[in-house]
């Protein structure tokens, strides 16, 4: 009785709330399309905030041309809406930095790091692969085991470079050793083994090619000491003795240079022929 008594008060309920939809029947459209107007405009403007919100992305600091190693120097950022940020663009610096532009390809100043235009060294040419700065030139330095230190010349290194060569003293006509440096500081940008691949110290293979780049002056004179005696790639370091006797001289940098370029007074670089004429010390 109870239960029949509910059920047709909920049905009076119910019907009572049917006749207030039909009699207001404009008011509740009216605040329905109010509320649905409202939760529109809400997500409306919740889209808007997450697209129109600025995010600082990593992008080109100056040209950068194909085959191009990026550095942090060639990075800098700026702060784009969201919906600017495309996806294929890298928006992490730890993936751009030591990475190669592609060698197809190249970056304007100011444009975003893509997926397709970043690449890794593997899939550069090697030849192109020479970080060299305006004004520089690539040479190679013969090396083996020994003169690279077993392997502990690598890419991204300073080396000295000091030439050895046989003069003749213009007084005496005696025959000597000289030996001094011819570089500063050269900027080691491959290693090579036999095969012409790159290596580095872990590598099984012996380095038999050190590539550094130089000033063009500095190239000739590298060039010019290896037709007239032999160059050598040395650890940096401030020092170095005499060979410890006298058929062996150390020449200081400009004075090394000048016999080179053949302006010495004291002594002139000896020719092959002339090696096997000109009396050794004491002869």
């Amino acid at each position: 009785m109870k239960k029949n008594k509910k059920l047709k008060k909920e049905s009076n309920k119910e019907k009572g709330i049917g006749k207030f939809i039909k009699k207001h029947k404009f008011i509740v459209s009216i605040v329905l399309t109010l509320i649905m107007g409202y939760l529109c405009y809400a997500v409306f403007q919740s889209t808007l905030v997450n697209t129109a919100q600025l995010v600082n992305v990593p992008v080109a600091s100056r040209y950068l041309k194909s085959s191009t190693q990026i550095t942090e120097e060639d990075i800098k950022y700026i702060q784009l809406p969201n919906y600017l940020v495309v996806e294929q663009a890298i928006t992490d610096v730890n993936s751009i930095i030591g990475q190669y532009v592609d060698e197809f390809d190249s970056l304007a100043t100011g444009s975003l790091f893509y997926e397709d235009i970043v690449v890794d060294a593997s899939e550069v040419d090697s030849s192109s692969l020479f970080s060299l700065k305006e004004g520089e030139v690539a040479i190679s330095i013969d090396t083996d085991v020994k003169t690279s230190y077993s392997n502990s010349i690598n890419v991204g290194q300073y080396i000295d470079i000091y030439f050895l060569g046989t003069v003749v003293e213009t007084k005496t006509n005696i025959k000597k050793l000289i030996y001094g440096e011819i570089v500063k500081d050269a900027r080691v940008i491959a290693v090579k083994d036999s095969t012409g691949q790159s290596i580095d110290g872990s590598s099984e293979s012996e380095t038999v090619v050190v590539v550094v780049a130089l000033k063009q002056e500095d190239a000739h004179y590298v060039e010019l000491g290896k037709a007239m005696g032999t160059i050598t790639p040395i650890i940096s370091y401030d020092n170095i003795s005499d060979q410890g006797n006298d058929t062996n001289t150390y020449y200081d940098f400009n004075k090394i240079k000048d016999i080179i370029d053949g302006h010495s007074l004291e002594v002139r670089i000896l020719s092959d022929n002339e090696l096997q004429d000109t009396p050794e010390v004491g002869q």
